[in-house]
């Protein structure tokens, strides 16, 4: 258990990571981002026009072996808070998104942040 890593996939990114097809996943749907825009693959900025909120693409979560190809590539990962809802109260965990390392600072900066709950 102590070896178990909570990994994600984006639906539209299916070459974030290769999930094994016996591995039972949980996909979270109509989750929303405040302070950028993403489309599953590449965290981009707001504009002027952008709602408030926006929603993601569909995500999938599930149990994991940590492998040292994977840790390698967290540093090209920026990690972003998934709250219960807006009052930014109750993080249930964090999420990975594709980032170049020059970037990242940017978007915590940001407060970027993930919701499954609008209200």
């Amino acid at each position: 258990m102590d070896e178990l890593i909570l990994s994600t996939i984006w639906q539209n990114d299916q070459n974030n990571l290769s999930q094994p097809n016996d591995i039972p996943t949980l996909t979270l749907s109509h989750l929303r981002i405040q302070g950028a825009l993403f489309d599953g693959k590449e965290i981009k900025p707001v504009t002027a026009n952008t709602p408030p909120f926006t929603e993601t693409p569909p995500l999938k979560i599930f149990w994991t072996k940590e492998e040292g190809e994977k840790t390698q590539n967290k540093e090209k990962l920026l990690f972003l808070p998934l709250f219960s809802d807006l009052n930014r109260l109750e993080m249930i965990f964090q999420i990975s998104v594709p980032c170049p390392i020059s970037m990242q600072n940017s978007w915590i900066l940001a407060g970027v942040a993930f919701f499954l709950n609008q209200n």
